[in-house]
């Protein structure tokens, strides 16, 4: 395949921190947010929209393909959101879905808005909600989309719910007037609708009022009833539709068992007999599907295998070949086929790896050709990044236990290192592929380590629900495990260790200088947890019946004793380590209250401690500007205490 590349990036030295300032990456480099996040080809390939960050809010700006001219920008947002997920309608009508502005370390919350317009400014419209009568303001809903419509252009199919509620339902809405046509009633409660490729609603999926049981309905047209296919307790067994075949007379599901082999299976609903098509180990799950738009197939999968790595199914070679040319293109990255215009033969390419922080490109099917169009972090040269090495180690009690080591570039061996915690903790995972901390502390000559420790995701059930009320024992074991393991291998300086963590990851940081004094010579929380009763009572995960339910049962936060015993605040009397707290005040996930128990347990036993702590912000940093004052004051913090 012929590769045309015209490359944008800024080449800048990268030295540790013990070369002159001058020549080391600036802080911003890494944490400015990208001009470009996201592109998309419109069907006809006529026009480009892409999402870029302008005025301090991410809005939507259109260009011509070939000249790469500005045709419209579009700020659909105020100064609370900004634009989400985006796209073609047809080949003159984009839509913009607008969510809240959030820290890093929270997920963007969708706010129930969604705008349409043509690509030139003309027909703007708000889509959703439709304003109420007698009502003052909108109702937000929930929404997805569950298909473009391609035979039509003015309609789209979405199912919707009102705010709040849990029972959504069908609807055809009409993308220039804003007019909905119900097509499916909710049914069940807790429910979600798919559809076959002619976008017939044939598959009902719902969970019990408490989401410990999964059921999935069948129909073989709107005309019949709904017939039960299968019903599953989340602890023992996941179920999840993927997609129907071509010909819409079978159905593909994932199935995660502790009783049967877990895969990718192929459901006949005549007999409801599951044929398996392909195995996945039960302690690697599905990152993402592999989609044949041009045959309607679900031709494979990705999974973390230490690295991205994509599957192709068995008796698929023809259909995958073009998937796997690509993929050969680009070797030692991953490549994402973003969207497809309507001839099938031009397709929006992100590339990306643990050293790239991703670039766009188009591929033209009848040329075989790619062209580069831009990179997210411009001024990042990939080639001066550090290496993230997929590594596993053996726990205290045989529990293999895996991660990524960040190594900066130059010397491997006898580094100082941070123990960068992920937050969660059940069910996320640190992954290869480019992250801005640890490249950033890696530049600054840091080995970083990254670890999975039981209860993170990509592992399977048992690698999450087992560990459930284990944070502060067997959870921060693992922790301790890994940085002894980085010492002996010599990756390491056994007397210079730092352990920093956002979220969860401050809880276990803070618990790890309490556990390990003469471990870690220093701890970093970012918006921590350090009081378990804080979360149960002020908290916003409190507010949801499903959230008390994750509380009690994985965090045992009703539980007056264990909370003591496993909360930061009531041990500050075993501390050595230099310690650093950073909070926002407006922050509902972990609240400040964290910050404030801790803070005053400290200044009662006259224990010194650095604090950031910003009026304006909430789960984590939003603003550029505070940010950068972080990752300064952290660099900071950090060379005094385990640096050169």
């Amino acid at each position: 395949m012929k590769l045309i590349t015209i490359s944008l990036f800024i080449i800048v030295n990268m030295l540790s921190s013990a070369i002159s300032k001058e020549k080391v990456i600036p802080i911003k480099d890494f944490f400015e947010k990208p001009l470009i996040d996201g592109i998309r080809i419109s069907p006809d390939g006529k026009h480009l929209a892409a999402r870029m960050t302008l005025g301090g809010s991410k809005n939507l700006v259109i260009l011509e393909r070939e000249t790469n001219k500005q045709v419209y920008k579009f700020n659909f947002s105020d100064d609370k959101n900004e634009v989400g997920t985006f796209g073609w309608l047809n080949n003159e009508r984009i839509y913009a879905r607008m969510q809240t502005k959030v820290g890093p370390l929270e997920l963007p919350a969708q706010t129930g808005y969604l705008f349409a317009a043509n690509y030139n400014g003309k027909k703007k419209i708000k889509l959703l909600p439709k304003k109420r009568t007698g009502r003052a303001s909108d109702v937000p809903v929930s929404f997805s989309v569950l298909d473009f419509l391609e035979n039509d252009p003015e309609h789209i199919l979405i199912q919707m719910a009102d705010y709040n509620s849990t029972q959504r339902s069908v609807h055809k809405l009409n993308v220039y007037s804003s007019k909905r046509t119900r097509v499916e009633k909710g049914r069940f409660g807790r429910n979600s609708f798919n559809i076959d490729h002619d976008a017939n609603v044939r598959i009902l999926q719902n969970w019990n009022k408490d989401y410990t049981v999964k059921t999935l309905y069948y129909r073989e047209d709107e005309s019949k009833a709904w017939t039960e296919i299968d019903s599953r307790n989340r602890e023992e067994s996941t179920l999840g539709f993927i997609a129907f075949t071509p010909d819409n007379r079978q159905f593909y599901v994932y199935e995660s068992s502790k009783e049967r082999t877990s895969g990718i299976y192929l459901v006949n609903p005549n007999d409801k007999e599951f044929k398996l098509v392909h195995r996945v180990a039960g302690d690697q799950s599905i990152e993402r599907y592999i989609f044949d738009d041009e045959h309607n197939q679900l031709i494979g999968i990705v999974r973390e295998k230490g690295t991205l790595t994509k599957e192709y199914f068995e008796g698929m070679e023809e259909v995958s070949k073009y998937h796997k040319d690509l993929d050969k293109a680009f070797p030692n990255q991953f490549v994402r086929i973003l969207n497809t215009t309507n001839d099938l033969n031009t397709s929006m390419l992100f590339v990306q790896s643990d050293r790239n922080a991703g670039q766009f490109f188009l591929f033209d099917k009848k040329t075989n050709s790619v062209t580069y169009l831009m990179g997210v972090r411009t001024k990042l040269s990939a080639k001066k990044m550090a290496e993230r090495r997929p590594v596993s180690f053996t726990a205290r009690d045989g529990l293999e236990i895996r991660g990524i080591l960040t190594l900066p570039n130059g010397p491997k061996k006898n580094l100082p290192m941070v123990v960068l915690v992920h937050g969660g903790p059940y069910g996320i995972a640190d992954k290869w592929v480019f992250e801005s901390e640890s490249q950033f502390l890696a530049s600054r000559g840091y080995a970083v380590f990254q670890v999975n420790y039981r209860g993170s995701g990509g592992r399977g059930l048992n690698f999450q629900y087992d560990y459930y009320r284990e944070m502060g024992t067997s959870m921060q074991d693992d922790l301790t495990d890994a940085t002894l393991w980085a010492v002996e291998q010599g990756y390491a300086d056994r007397n210079r260790l730092c352990i920093y963590g956002a979220s969860y990851g401050g809880y276990a940081a803070l618990m790890g200088a309490v556990k390990e004094p003469d471990l870690y010579k220093c701890a970093i929380g970012y918006a921590g947890v350090y009081d378990i009763e804080v979360q149960a009572t002020k908290s916003d995960t409190r507010n949801r019946d499903s959230g008390r339910q994750f509380l009690n049962e994985a965090w045992n936060a009703y539980d007056d004793d264990f909370v003591r015993k496993n909360s930061s605040v009531f041990h500050v009397d075993k501390l050595k380590a230099d310690i650093m707290l950073v909070h926002g005040t407006h922050d509902r996930r972990t609240p400040i209250e964290n910050y404030y128990r801790m803070s005053e347990a400290l200044d009662r036993i006259n224990y010194p401690y650095e604090r950031l702590v910003k009026e304006d912000e909430g789960h984590g940093f939003y603003t550029e500007k505070n940010q950068i004052e972080l990752y300064t004051k952290m660099e900071k913090f950090l060379f005094k205490s385990i640096g050169e």
